[in-house]
């Protein structure tokens, strides 16, 4: 209840402490510094050092770990060797990517193949006849005028 008391109503004045222990659970607390500039918590008693201190949605903000009594500075945390948080983005990124796509890529088996390939021929058979019906149109009409001229002017037979 005191954690609400001082976040509402002494916000001015409080403090954020951010606990960290070994068995990786986190506890915050709110808290008002004593004038010898340290705050004692559950027994545990801590330094306030205001180099160390950060600001979370304007409360100045110390993180600590249940075994030091001085803050951890988050900004000069050591860094990783490896990656910075922009080479990892950036590979992780490309990794989804490649993963996608090795997904995405099967072989294609013959019947499959045969299909598309039947379906193209039909497709230009298709065009052709089309492209070439008036053609088309303009034979018949000779044939039929040829057949015409044979039969003596009848078509049909009588």
């Amino acid at each position: 209840m005191s954690n609400f008391i001082n976040k509402t109503f002494h916000k001015n004045s409080c403090i954020k402490v951010r606990i960290y222990y070994p068995d990786k659970r986190a506890k915050t607390y709110y808290v008002i510094p004593d004038t010898s500039g340290s705050v004692s918590i559950n027994g545990m008693s801590f330094i306030i050092d205001k180099e160390r201190m950060y600001l979370e949605k304007g409360i100045p903000t110390f993180i600590f770990s249940n075994h030091t009594t001085e803050p951890i500075d988050p900004r000069n945390a050591p860094a990783n060797k490896l990656h910075t948080a922009e080479t990892f983005n950036v590979a992780l990124t490309s990794k989804i990517t490649r993963e996608f796509l090795q997904s995405t890529q099967r072989s294609l088996d013959i019947p499959t193949v045969l299909s598309i390939i039947t379906l193209f021929g039909l497709a230009i058979i298709g065009y052709l006849v089309y492209t070439n019906m008036g053609e088309l149109s303009a034979q018949v009409q000779s044939l039929n005028d040829l057949i015409t001229r044979l039969s003596g002017g009848v078509v049909g037979g009588q």
